[in-house]
C-alpha cells in the first residue's frame, strides 16, 4: 500500500528573514507530517508582475532577492505585493512518493504549486480562498496540493496574495 504525505505550510504572523541557503525537505516512507517553514525561501513582488518563466529564467538577478525563512510558520501580513516561495524535496526511499502540501492560512485568495515536467515546463496545482469546494484539486477543508516526487524535485509557489 502507498503512503501519502502531508507537508504544512502556515501562512500566519510575520517573519524575520535572512540570508541563507535553503535545506532540502527530505522524504521518506516512515514520514506522516511535517513543518517545511524553515526549508523554505520567498520572494517579494511589489510589482505583481512577475510570472513562474520569468522567475526560473531568473531576469534582472532575481535570485539574489529570495531570502531564506528562519519561522516554521511564514506570515507576510496584509500587503499589496505578492510572494513567491520555492523549495526542494529529495525523497530518499526506493520508489515514488505521494505527499500532500497543505496550505493551512484561510485567507489565501489563490496560490499555485507549479511542479516542474520533463518538457521544460511545468504541471500548475492552483487552489485558493477564490475557488469553490467543488473547484479544489483536493476535496478537503484546508487548501491541498498532491504531488508524486521520485528522487528529488524542485518546487515554486506563487503567487501568494491576501488582497
Amino acid at each position: 500500500m502507498e503512503k501519502s504525505f502531508c507537508f504544512l505550510i502556515m501562512l500566519l504572523g510575520f517573519i524575520i528573514c535572512t540570508n541563507a541557503q535553503a535545506q532540502m525537505v527530505v522524504i521518506d516512507q516512515t514520514l506522516s507530517e511535517i513543518r517545511i517553514g524553515t526549508n523554505l525561501s520567498f520572494f517579494k513582488d511589489e510589482t505583481r508582475s512577475l510570472t513562474i518563466e520569468k522567475i526560473v529564467k531568473n531576469i534582472k538577478g532575481l535570485d539574489k532577492n529570495w531570502d531564506q525563512s528562519d519561522k516554521d510558520v511564514l506570515g507576510f501580513g496584509f500587503t499589496n505585493a505578492v510572494f513567491w516561495v520555492r523549495f526542494t524535496v529529495e525523497n530518499r526511499s526506493k520508489k515514488s512518493i505521494n505527499w500532500y502540501l497543505n496550505q493551512e492560512y484561510p485567507l489565501i485568495d489563490r496560490m499555485t504549486l507549479y511542479i516542474p515536467n520533463n518538457e521544460g515546463g511545468f504541471r500548475q496545482i492552483t487552489t485558493g480562498d477564490h475557488f469553490k469546494f467543488a473547484q479544489r484539486p483536493v476535496r478537503y477543508r484546508r487548501r491541498l496540493c498532491r504531488a508524486r516526487v521520485s528522487r528529488r524535485s524542485r518546487f515554486a509557489i506563487g503567487p501568494l496574495s491576501t488582497v
